[in-house]
């Protein structure tokens, strides 16, 4: 499969822009001169310089060649300047470069937060690798719950006073309990009919379960 042409040629293109932007950090850094020139599929030329190609080309095929002319003195004059507008321009970009890499860093953990189980995100597995504001976070994560603990074992505990109370002040009456009271809590007997009219009926005393005849 052939790889897509439109593809290789961002990939030209951002590896030609990473090459420029170190030839010009290594100027802006260390006052280099430098002069990069990169050449694409199609023979196009595309080129850096600092503080231009040609000057840069010039000195390096004429080393020992001093510019006594006052065209050559003006360029380099206005080289100077230039490099120290580029100087503090960089010196802007790396600051805002180092705050999108923090803010990226930081969009990244909190996103890790998010995602990470609810019963692991007040207790992380490595807290050494946590800065001020995670360990701020995971203080007060700690705090909420031990708040929310303490006050589901104060609910726990008055639920069970309650309920040992309620037991203590309440009678419980089973079925055996209705039925003896109701066959033996009184003195009657119980009275079984039988028998012919002259003979007298048979009295049981519920109480022992035997028959007592009257």
């Amino acid at each position: 499969n052939n790889p897509n042409p439109q593809r290789k040629g961002k990939g030209r293109q951002k590896r030609r822009a990473g090459l420029f932007k170190k030839a010009s950090e290594l100027s802006t850094l260390c006052g280099a001169e430098s002069a990069v020139v990169v050449f694409s599929p199609r023979e196009k030329p595309h080129s850096y310089g600092n503080p231009s190609v040609k000057t840069v080309v010039d000195r390096f095929f004429n080393p020992n060649r001093n510019p006594n002319s006052r065209n050559e003195a003006h360029q380099l004059q206005r080289a100077a300047q230039g490099d120290a507008i580029m100087y503090h321009r960089n010196q802007e970009v790396g600051r805002w470069e180092a705050q999108l890499k923090q803010e990226k860093e930081r969009r990244k953990a909190n996103e890790n937060l998010r995602m990470t189980p609810q019963c692991h995100r007040w207790c992380p597995t490595n807290i050494d690798d946590l800065n001020y504001q995670q360990l701020d976070e995971l203080k007060r994560s700690i705090m909420n719950f031990k708040q929310s603990f303490e006050t589901k074992i104060q609910d726990a505990t008055s639920l069970a006073n309650s309920y040992a109370h309620g037991l203590d002040n309440t009678n419980i009456q089973g079925p055996s309990d209705q039925l003896f009271a109701e066959f033996c809590g009184n003195n009657a007997p119980l009275m079984v009919q039988g028998g012919s009219s002259n003979i007298p009926p048979t009295q049981f005393d519920g109480r022992f379960g035997t028959s007592n005849p009257r």
